[in-house]
Parts: C-alpha cells; sequence; structure tokens
C-alpha cells in the first residue's frame, strides 16, 4: 500500500477532518473519507463556511498530497462547529455505498436513478462537465451535460470510466441544479444584452430600480468576475447590489462606484438559471442563512459611501474595500473624518498592519458587506479575543 491510500484508510478509520490536494489544480477539498476502493476515494465536503457541502470522488492517482494538521484545517474545524449552531445546513442526498461494486460505478448508476447532476472531470482536460446520467455500462457512462450558461451548448457525452480523476456530486450547487433542470429546461435561448457604453449602463440600472430582475455588473478593476443581483439603491455617484450566490441565496450587499462599471448584462442564459434558482430558494424558505440581513432597505439620496462606511465605523462592522488601484482588503474602519478612513487590515482572524497613512473614501471603488464569510470572520475574531 502507498503512502497515499496509507494516509487515506488512517484519515477513514479516525473519521480524520483532512485537506485533499490534487495534481495540478487550484482547488483543496477539505472533508472526511467517506468510502474506498482500490481506483479512488470519496470524501465528504465542507465548504468555505463550513457547511456540508456534497461529497467529491478522487482518483488516487490524481491526489498530490494530504494534509492532516494545518492552519487552514483548524480554522475549518472552528468554522464547521459555527455553522451547526448558527446556520442551516443544506438538505442533501446520501448514496448508501457498499463494497460489492466499483465506487465510480455506484456514483454515476445513482446519477442516472435520481435525475442528479454531477461535475467530472477527465484525466489531462483542464475542462469540467455538468449533467445526468443516462446509461451506466461496464466502463464507461453517458452522460447528458448542462449548461446554465449556455442553453444550446448542452451535448451528450461518452465518459470513459477509466478517463475520469474527479466527480462532484450531492452538493449545494448540483442539487439546485437537479431541483431547478426541469424548469430551465423549458426555458428558451436568449441572447446575452450587455450595455458597455455610459449612457447604455444608466439606462439599464435605472431600469432595475424597485425590480426583482436580477442583472450581472462586471467591473472595470477585474473584469474576470462580476456581481449578480437585484438594484437596491442607486444615485449619480454608486449602484448598491442585493448579491445572489452560486445557489441563488442572499450573498451580502456590494456598494459599486459607477466609474468602475465596466458593463452591465440584463439577459442571458445564467441570469435566467439564477432567477429560477432565486425562485426556488423562495418556495423552500432557503433564501437566505438566517444570521444574515437580507431586508435591510438604504436610502438612494444618502451619500452611501459616506453613509455605509459611518455606519461600519460606528458598530465596529468589518468590511470588504477594493480600491481604485485595485487593492482589495478585508478591513475594521477605525475612524473617518473629512471623507479620510483610518481602518485596520484583516487576514483571516488576525489584524494584519493598522492602515498608517488615512485614504479618501473617494478612492474606494466597492464596499461589500454583511455577507457569510464576514459573519464567520467576526466570530473568529471574537473567539480570539479581538
Amino acid at each position: 500500500m502507498d503512502e497515499i491510500s496509507e494516509d487515506l484508510n488512517h484519515a477513514y478509520n479516525d473519521q480524520l477532518l483532512i485537506d485533499v490536494f490534487p495534481k495540478n489544480q487550484s482547488i483543496v477539498y477539505t472533508g472526511r473519507v467517506l468510502a474506498l476502493d482500490y481506483t479512488g476515494v470519496v470524501l465528504r465536503t465542507y465548504d468555505d463556511y463550513g457547511l456540508t457541502d456534497g461529497a467529491v470522488y478522487l482518483s488516487l492517482d490524481v491526489i498530490d498530497w494530504i494534509d492532516f494538521d494545518s492552519d487552514d484545517l483548524d480554522r475549518m474545524n472552528f468554522r464547521i462547529r459555527v455553522a451547526k449552531s448558527d446556520l442551516v445546513e443544506p438538505v442533501q442526498i446520501e448514496i448508501p455505498f457498499d463494497s460489492m461494486s466499483g465506487l465510480m460505478t455506484q456514483i454515476t448508476s445513482w446519477s442516472m436513478a435520481n435525475q442528479q447532476v454531477i461535475m467530472l472531470m477527465q484525466n489531462d482536460d483542464p475542462a469540467y462537465y455538468e449533467g445526468i446520467v443516462t446509461d451506466v455500462m461496464l466502463d464507461e457512462a453517458i452522460l447528458q451535460t448542462v449548461n446554465k450558461f449556455d442553453f444550446l451548448n448542452q451535448p451528450s457525452l461518452v465518459i470513459p470510466f477509466d478517463s475520469i480523476s474527479v466527480i462532484e456530486f450531492s452538493g449545494k450547487e448540483l442539487t439546485m441544479e437537479s431541483t431547478a433542470n426541469d424548469t430551465i429546461a423549458k426555458k428558451d435561448h436568449v441572447d446575452k444584452l450587455v450595455f458597455e457604453s455610459r449612457s447604455g449602463i444608466a439606462d439599464s440600472l435605472a431600469d432595475h430600480v424597485d425590480s426583482e430582475q436580477l442583472l450581472m455588473i462586471t467591473p472595470q478593476q477585474h473584469t474576470d468576475m462580476s456581481y449578480v443581483g437585484t438594484v437596491a439603491a442607486l444615485n449619480q455617484e454608486a449602484v448598491l447590489l442585493k448579491l445572489v450566490d452560486m445557489v441563488g441565496q442572499f450573498g451580502g450587499y456590494v456598494l459599486i462606484a459607477r466609474r468602475n462599471i465596466a458593463s452591465v448584462t440584463t439577459a442571458s442564459d445564467y441570469l435566467t438559471s439564477m432567477q429560477v434558482y432565486v425562485m426556488i430558494n423562495e418556495v423552500l424558505g432557503t433564501a437566505s442563512q438566517p444570521v444574515l440581513n437580507d431586508e435591510r432597505l438604504f436610502d438612494s439620496t444618502d451619500d452611501l459611501f459616506l453613509e455605509l462606511i459611518s455606519q461600519a465605523v460606528h458598530f465596529n462592522r468589518l468590511v470588504r474595500i477594493r480600491m481604485h488601484d485595485g487593492q482589495n482588503e478585508l478591513i475594521y474602519p477605525l475612524s473617518l473624518q473629512n471623507d479620510q478612513l483610518d481602518y485596520a487590515v484583516v487576514d483571516g482572524s488576525e489584524i494584519l498592519s493598522m492602515r498608517n497613512k488615512p485614504v479618501s473614501i473617494r478612492e474606494i471603488d466597492e464596499l461589500a458587506f454583511d455577507y457569510l464569510d464576514v459573519y464567520l470572520v467576526t466570530k473568529e475574531n471574537q473567539s480570539n479575543g479581538l
């Protein structure tokens, strides 16, 4: 038995929380070993918030190394405890694994029998594929792909078992995709409607005030990511979004300076999918975690940056800021005088430094607050006496 297999058996026997690092990937899987066979391992995984998030099958060949003891695992253990006491755990379907057949066969058969979306990756292929298995054979499976970004690009694929390196299943996002699949399948493809001109951006934002219709904002500073949500407040200087996360739940608020908006998207297949997710959460009563306030009201006539930062100073609230020069920091605002902000920089549960020179709040392009990670970091800081 090689070192990887020995470590996994040790983690399984003692039900230890571990970090598993796949080769040539930036992702790390945190969880406990649920099942093992001669080709791979299944971990019951946790997300960044300490919530259970389904499971993952990893081929033994793809595992680079395993960590049993680290600051990250200590932090995750803390977050798991907080999640159990303060948060609502998602409902997930369990697979009763047995030793009579291979793990890959059991997972793909479960997807087919229960019409559940899985995500898989293949050896030496950076792409990932989401879909529902429609047939399982001795050494391969047929995957009917599901593509929430492009309804016209959903081919059926033949997946040889010996090509599979990773299968994620039963997690929050995949479970939501499974629940929404029949509804989304009835939706028509829509061409993306993207506004990039100043006038187009202004008109599209104004059209979404007092609307439950989702839109997507892509900032100038980091065009590789976007925010999805509804407009909670709008004035000449900034727009405040009430965000939704990848499963259509409340994801906090972000205030964006209008000068920092590269584009606004008001129609796309992805926005159609997210709108369905939001509707499902509303029906199920899972629109927000109970520790978050998704019903705050804001006054568009206020100087929103000044007002919200002043509140953060007064109530000692953790917020994230992104400066006009691209600097992105999690901070405790300490004082605000004549638009000049003093703050302490936070990394994880540690205060790294105090800002020696105040910065003008007019240099801030984004202010994010009241999201789940901020709640958890605040809990960590409180537990450390900060």
